[in-house]
């Protein structure tokens, strides 16, 4: 793949690494400053990346949904991919009762990819930012939509 563009910058690295590393401020932040918050770290994400691959913040925004009263999903909608390995959604999913014995499972993060199909057009990718920024792939196929990756993420939280 070439250099990164904004929105992986953002969706790969800024996003996983600040929700992770605090998840309880960020969501404070969020809650507090919605879209102001997720475009300044947009424009700052564009600043890791240069003049190549950057983009206007239309189409970034947040829902939220909470599926039970343990676990909160911020669902971010993010400018529609124009490269393969740009992410169509995030979902920052926030369980701040999850701390077991020896690890947390305060926060997750998963974004939905566009990627080539293997028979030439397009297709998604489900994947997981770990604590430790790892990328983990985990299921070809879900549209592109928002209904079909919350339920997608869901069943990843096997809730």
């Amino acid at each position: 793949m070439n250099e990164k563009t904004q929105s992986q910058a953002f969706v790969n690295e800024a996003l996983p690494e600040l929700f992770h590393r605090n998840p309880d401020t960020f969501v404070r932040l969020l809650e507090r400053d919605g879209t102001r918050l997720l475009r300044f770290y947009w424009d700052e994400a564009g600043k890791r990346v240069g003049s190549t691959g950057l983009r206007d913040s239309f189409g970034l925004n947040y829902l939220t949904y909470q599926p039970n009263r343990r676990t909160t999903i911020y669902l971010i909608t993010l400018p529609e991919p124009k490269s393969f390995g740009e992410a169509y959604f995030v979902a920052l999913v926030y369980r701040p009762y999850r701390v077991l014995i020896l690890s947390s499972d305060v926060s997750g993060v998963y974004s939905l990819e566009r990627i080539p199909s293997e028979k030439g057009g397009e297709d998604t990718l489900l994947v997981e930012w770990t604590k430790r920024l790892h990328r983990i792939e985990i299921r070809k196929g879900v549209l592109p939509e928002k209904g079909a990756f919350l339920q997608a993420v869901w069943n990843e939280l096997g809730e």
